[in-house]
């Protein structure tokens, strides 16, 4: 019999059901830590190209925040996803 196929409080249909390896766990971690770093420097490069290029300065930051909301998304759902694919 397997240790841990063996019905427990936290696991009471035992098995590994909700279980997550260390490695998963250091990506979404790495993923929740470096995410709004990326989203800074997307926010960063978009604002200094696009002010060069267009006038209205509300329109660079409105294009600019906007690709800084979707690198955001992208570095949070990316890895989320992969976990969750790796789980199965």
């Amino acid at each position: 019999m397997k240790i841990s196929s063996i019905q427990t409080e936290e696991n009471p249909g035992g098995g590994e059901s909700g279980r997550c390896s260390p490695v998963l766990k250091l990506i979404f971690y790495i993923a929740l830590v470096f995410a709004p770093f990326a989203a800074a420097i997307a926010f960063i490069i978009t604002y200094e190209e696009y002010s060069k290029h267009l006038v209205d300065k509300r329109k660079v930051l409105m294009v600019s925040l906007r690709m800084a909301l979707v690198t955001l998304v992208f570095f949070l759902t990316v890895p989320t996803l992969l976990i969750w694919l790796f789980m199965k």
